[in-house]
């Protein structure tokens, strides 16, 4: 059984996945393969169900997280591994998140919570990966993000 990762390490567009979404290529990962997801260009911003006003206040009131009015967010923490911290910035249109940058670590126990603020688990998620620009299902993101450093 494989124990689970200690903290997330990410660099990512945070993103609705829509249904037209599919499996195509892949990317290496340090040791592993991840599959990638192709979105067609139109898709690939469709707004969340969540409204930014909401999930700027469910993110705002998580302990040791502070949110700006234009969505920009700082979230700290500590464990018994340290220090951990996310930076991040929510975009909308029409009043809904389209999209949230998020970088930095965090306990996988935390991140569900912060990914919990935008409508996870119901709302399907895919990330973007910024340095390899491309999207990544939450599972493939996950064994990404919870590799050990090198």
């Amino acid at each position: 059984m494989r124990s689970s990762p200690a903290r997330y390490e990410f660099d990512i567009r945070l993103h609705r996945r829509p249904v037209t979404a599919v499996t195509s290529g892949s990317l290496s990962s340090g040791s592993a393969l991840l599959a990638t997801l192709q979105v067609p260009t139109g898709q690939q911003a469709e707004p969340m169900a969540v409204s930014f006003e909401r999930a700027l206040d469910e993110i705002a009131s998580l302990p040791g997280c502070y949110g700006e009015p234009d969505g920009s967010i700082l979230w700290t923490g500590q464990d018994e591994a340290g220090r951990w911290q996310v930076d991040g910035n929510l975009f909308d249109r029409g009043g809904q998140v389209v999209f949230a940058t998020l970088s930095g670590s965090c306990p996988p126990v935390e991140f569900d919570r912060l990914l919990a603020c935008f409508g996870w688990p119901e709302e399907p998620l895919m990330m973007e990966l910024v340095r390899a620009a491309v999207f990544v299902s939450e599972a493939d993101f996950r064994q990404h993000a919870g590799r050990p450093s090198s």
